[in-house]
């Protein structure tokens, strides 16, 4: 069996597991979630969900962790011990003419539903077209382990690449009630990163300042929940739409036009 195989086995279990995600809302903070220190929650939202289900604790260490390998084999450059930043993950040209940033946590139902069902479209109707440069940003408020998703994905980019990353981040929603090391190590293999580095990355959490980073811009921008999006610098209001897609569909036709 493939590597595409399981993926898409894998996908179509946690869909089918999960039944059908909650409609347009948002996922907001626990009153002991995470904040950009990972000491605290204050995200906000009315309607939201607060909680995933009992996620898997995952242990980490303040210890200082060892250089990433490139466990793809591939020529992708290996980020050094003292460098912890990491670009953008995106989508699309960089001579697109709007610029879609999502701030979203892998634990979220509501981003869980859009990146499997409404991500696609904007894919295909936008980015694919030449239309939009499409961001994916941090913002982990569900749940205290919502980090480890995100730096499980951010070691996937450090290590093989953005393609890479985009897979995994799927996957990571397709499965997001399970945040064992089990699934991050088994994503890894299948997107062709090393999973040994991943879970090194994981209890270390070697790229948390990239996730903070990230939140910290996400709240200095007005976002309180997930998921959020901006449409060149514009808040997405879901208000009178079925489904965050047609909300960001809609918001980015206002835009061309």
């Amino acid at each position: 069996m493939t590597h595409e195989d399981r993926i898409s086995r894998r996908a179509i279990v946690a869909r089918v597991a999960g039944g059908s995600l909650a409609g347009i809302a948002g996922c907001t903070s626990l009153g002991g979630g995470s904040d950009d220190d990972g000491d605290g929650g204050d995200g906000a939202g009315d309607g939201g969900e607060t909680s995933p289900g009992t996620p898997t604790q995952i242990p980490t260490s303040d210890s200082t962790p060892t250089p990433p390998r490139d466990g793809s084999g591939s020529g992708t450059e290996t980020t050094t011990t003292g460098d912890v930043s990491l670009p953008t993950p995106t989508l699309g040209s960089t001579d697109a003419s709007i610029t879609v940033a999502a701030y979203e946590d892998f634990l979220c139902s509501h981003c869980a539903d859009y990146n499997l069902n409404g991500l696609p479209k904007i894919r295909s109707n936008y980015v694919d077209e030449g239309t939009v440069r499409y961001e994916h940003h941090d913002f982990p408020v569900v749940h205290e382990v919502s980090w480890y998703s995100a730096i499980a994905a951010r070691s996937v980019q450090a290590t093989v690449g953005q393609d890479a990353f985009w897979t995994y981040a799927e996957e990571l929603f397709a499965n997001r009630n399970d945040t064992s090391m089990e699934l991050y190590r088994s994503l890894a293999s299948d997107v062709g990163a090393d999973p040994d580095v991943v879970e090194q990355h994981v209890r270390s959490a070697r790229w948390k300042p990239v996730v903070q980073a990230d939140m910290r811009q996400g709240k200095s921008k007005g976002v309180e929940a997930t998921p959020t999006f901006l449409v060149d610098g514009d808040p997405v209001d879901p208000q009178g739409h079925s489904s965050w897609y047609d909300a960001v569909s809609a918001a980015i036709d206002s835009a061309l036009d």
